[in-house]
């Protein structure tokens, strides 16, 4: 029912737009009518795309080169019922990337799938009554149509959604890997509550006021029996994996990915917490010492939370995995314990140690051994036996399967239980006789069944479905009971882009050949939000996946390109902080206030939202503006990683734009099919090489960025650039210059990425106006008999001479001009012996000490070379 109405609203727009193009039919779409209109309204924009839009949506089919293969993944959306604007942001990045590739020869890799389990869905449940299947599935009907809408072309024979159980049997299947490798695993631990949500969040879900990342309530500790994985054992691989990745596109997030995973100058060992002669829990502690941990003393916990609630401190201790001695456990806050780590091993080997000044109050091991009475010997080794001694008992309990993996302090286990229903189920069973036990991998999937009625929040509703509760133990035939929580989000979304490789293979989690072929991503595009978390833990699963061999590469992303957020104008009383919606606000002069009362308002750019009342609707920009034009928009101004702040101030300056380029097309075909136009003069013959200027500088820029920066609005600004210089060339060039109409066929083909109807209409009149005397076909490789999409992409004239910029300390000083070369190949001896020959430029060096240079291409084809000088110093 609810698939039902979605699908007549989307048809109903869709009539109310066709509706427009036949009762407004006053303009001619030249592809179909053959009648080109002198001016674009915003009405032939519109039909424009109607007579395009089944035309231009080309994707690669069979990949079948690693060479040529080229795999552009946006990160798939949350199906949450329609899209928003930093999805439309995110998604045509992703296409102009994909078309742009497809026209370099590339077979692109471009899917698109559904990140489809969740608390939304479940929420929706509860608060409406519909089952959280029928609302996701709902959703991404209707969002699947939007996309289609906006021109992006998806691979959707790949298509893909995390809660299909074809899909969720192979996330099951790579838990059951992880629990034969020893990296997941049960026990009862703190864990962080949300009161709202009413489930247990991982470490890294709770910011750094201890708030719930989803919810934003603030987050409780409580104890339950949870799942694991330990991600922690890759913590030195997932550290140095960084050093494979681009550099540039990851600076930040290499950052923010070791200070996550921290230093790892340690090693985590298992120890047995004995009560009473029994084994009652396990501890995993950090330490950097291996070599004397047959001389730990102690055992210190910060916080009693980390133990059972029944422990009786007095007799409770903790097994050495070394020599068996069991240690006196002390619950204290005391201790200086090891950056991020709430526990450490008392080896009182520290009595030298220096404490950070904020950590002056607290006592090292050594201190605090004095202050217990406990005896402080420890075996001194010199380096080299340390070494040894180290290598012997890490190796040893390593085979014993009681720790001894090189770590950080730092890092955590990953938290995986979620007590909800709506997640994939975690393929394990309780068996009194057996304990408990993952279900065997040919029983996988382990379905979730289909419910519909939900009463509460924090009680799974799997509990009560008795009939998928109660199993039989696969291992000894006895009765056994299911495991009812299901798993984190991002577990589903840590291997999602493996799968869109093979997405319909029954048999494994994608064929080898093709994993082999296609991975890994090429170019992956998302939120810089998802910087820590997704990332970190996709790569760690892509990391253990090629462990053990089912994926070829270790890193599952080459190139990274992180966009902003999609920001709106909002209006706040100064006093209150309370939000106004634009109706209700008015500018005294420069100064915003509240139309009824005049008080101060507070006017600022927020991520859209509509309690804050400055959302903005995709549909309405689309079904007033054209999809193209929308592209265009979203594009424009903003470099992709910076945050865009959308207004309709924008808009004129893109339709402008587009009007300026239909207008060069305009007078280029009048000029080819008008008589009175003069002949080529001598003035002409050298125009013509300015023309060619114009275009291969502007191709060499595009190039540049579309190849290197991803900044997409500098390609927008040289387009525009472009255009306007087309704009100047008189009549009698347009009608009988090659170098012209090389020029504007290379505007229209780097145009088709960003607006393909539109450049497939101006291709189109284009073609028509010089296939009977165009000289460009042969010479350059265009083929009046195809589509824009099916021209080679174009590609700038190599320049004489290169020019070379100087700057010194950010300031340029001077330049000089060489024979065109490789800027790899410039000697730092070569440049500075040029410069130096200008004293303009050397003068700014000659008494100041040089502490760095850098030599970098500019995308207009020059070389800069940078110089960083310390003036406190004389040379």
């Amino acid at each position: 029912q609810i698939i039902q109405i979605k699908c007549e609203m989307l048809t109903f727009l869709t009539v109310l737009r066709k509706k427009s193009f036949y009762v407004k039919q006053l303009r001619y779409v030249y592809a179909q009518q053959g009648q080109w209109e002198d001016k674009l309204t915003a009405e032939l924009k519109l039909q424009i795309e109607e007579a395009w839009k089944d035309k231009c949506h080309q994707t690669s089919g069979k990949i079948n080169s690693k060479e040529k293969k080229m795999y552009v993944l946006s990160m798939f959306p949350y199906p949450s019922g329609k899209l928003h604007l930093g999805h439309v942001r995110v998604y045509t990045i992703s296409d102009v990337m994909a078309r742009f590739y497809r026209m370099q020869g590339k077979q692109v890799i471009h899917p698109m799938g559904w990140d489809a389990f969740g608390l939304p869905a479940e929420n929706a449940a509860i608060e409406k009554g519909i089952p959280p299947k029928e609302w996701t599935t709902a959703n991404i009907e209707y969002m699947r149509a939007q996309l289609k809408k906006m021109a992006c072309t998806f691979d959707w024979d790949r298509e893909i959604a995390t809660c299909d159980p074809s899909y969720y049997k192979w996330t099951q299947f790579i838990f059951i890997k992880l629990l034969e490798s020893g990296l997941a695993y049960r026990k009862e631990a703190p864990v962080n509550w949300d009161p709202i949500d009413q489930t247990v969040l991982a470490d890294e879900q709770v910011d750094e006021n201890g708030c719930s990342w989803r919810s934003g309530a603030k987050v409780e500790k409580r104890r339950l029996n949870q799942w694991f994985i330990r991600t922690s054992a890759f913590a030195p691989q997932l550290f140095d994996g960084l050093s494979e990745v681009n550099k540039d596109d990851w600076k930040d997030i290499i950052k923010m990915q070791k200070n996550w995973i921290g230093k790892c100058n340690g090693h985590s060992f298992t120890y047995d917490l004995i009560l009473d002669g029994k084994i009652i829990d396990k501890l995993q502690i950090w330490t950097d010492r291996a070599e004397l941990l047959a001389d730990a003393k102690f055992v210190g916990i910060r916080s009693a939370e980390f133990l059972s609630s029944d422990c009786d401190l007095t007799n409770l201790r903790a097994e050495n995995p070394v020599n068996g001695e069991l240690l006196p456990v002390f619950v204290t806050e005391k201790i200086l314990y090891p950056v991020g780590s709430d526990m450490i091993v008392g080896i009182p080997s520290d009595q030298n140690i220096k404490k950070p000044e904020s950590c002056r109050h607290l006592l090292s091991v050594y201190e605090f051994c004095q202050e217990m009475n406990i005896s402080t010997s420890y075996e001194l080794l010199s380096k080299e036996e340390a070494m040894a001694k180290k290598k012997v008992i890490v190796q040893k309990l390593l085979s014993e399967g009681r720790g001894g993996y090189l770590t950080s302090s730092r890092l955590r286990d990953w938290l995986i239980s979620r007590q909800r229903y709506w997640g994939t189920p975690i393929p394990a069973i309780h068996c009194n006789q057996c304990g408990v036990l993952p279900v065997p991998a040919e029983h996988l999937p382990v379905v979730l069944p289909d419910l519909s009625g939900f009463s509460k929040k924090g009680h799974s509703a799997l509990k009560d479905c008795t009939e998928w509760l109660n199993t039989q133990c696969h291992n000894c035939g006895g009765p056994a009971v299911r495991e009812t929580d299901t798993m984190d989000t991002f577990v589903d979304s840590s291997w999602y882009f493996i799968r869109y490789l093979d997405p319909k293979n029954s048999r494994e989690i994608a064929d080898k050949t093709l994993t082999d072929l296609s991975l890994p991503v090429d170019l992956y595009i998302g939120g810089k939000e998802h910087a820590t978390l997704h990332l970190f833990y996709a790569r760690f699963i892509c990391h253990f996946l090629h462990s053990i061999g089912l994926v070829p590469t270790r890193e599952p992303f080459t190139r990274l390109l992180t966009q902003g957020m999609v920001k709106g104008k909002t209006y706040r009383l100064q006093e209150t902080g309370k939000y106004l919606t634009p109706d209700e606000v008015v500018f005294d002069g420069e100064e915003a206030v509240e139309k009824d009362t005049g008080e101060p308002v507070i006017a600022t750019w927020e991520k859209m939202s509509k309690s804050k009342f400055n959302g903005v609707e995709p549909e309405e920009i689309f079904d007033k503006y054209g999809i193209d034009t929308s592209r265009l928009l979203i594009l424009a101004n903003v470099p992709p990683r910076g945050d865009r702040n959308w207004s309709d101030e924008t808009i004129p300056g893109v339709t402008n734009w587009q009007n300026r380029i239909w207008a060069v097309l305009t007078s280029f075909r009048k000029a080819k099919f008008e008589s009175d136009v003069q002949t080529i003069s001598k003035e002409g013959n050298m125009s013509s090489e300015v023309i060619t200027k114009f275009r291969d500088v502007a191709v060499k820029g595009v190039n540049y960025h579309m190849n290197s920066t991803y900044f997409l609005s500098s390609v927008i600004s040289i387009l525009q650039g472009f255009t306007n210089d087309l704009l100047k060339v008189p009549d009698s060039l347009k009608r009988s210059s090659p170098e012209y109409e090389n020029a504007l066929s290379s505007l229209i083909i780097m145009l088709y990425p960003f607006a393909p109807h539109f450049s497939a209409e101006l291709w189109s009149g284009f073609t028509t106006a010089v296939k009977e005397q165009s000289k460009i076909t042969n010479s350059k490789g265009i083929d009046l008999e195809k589509q824009v999409w099916e021209q080679p992409w174009p590609q700038e004239k190599p320049f004489d001479r290169c020019y070379v910029g100087i700057q010194i300390d950010g300031v340029k000083k001077g330049h000089f001009h060489i024979g065109c070369v490789d800027p790899s190949s410039l000697t730092p001896d070569f440049v500075f012996a040029k410069a130096d020959k200008d004293k303009r430029v050397s003068k700014f060096w000659k008494n100041a000490k040089i502490v760095s240079y850098e030599i970098s291409e500019t995308f207009s084809g020059g070389i800069t070379f940078a110089i960083n000088t310390d003036k406190s110093e004389n040379t």
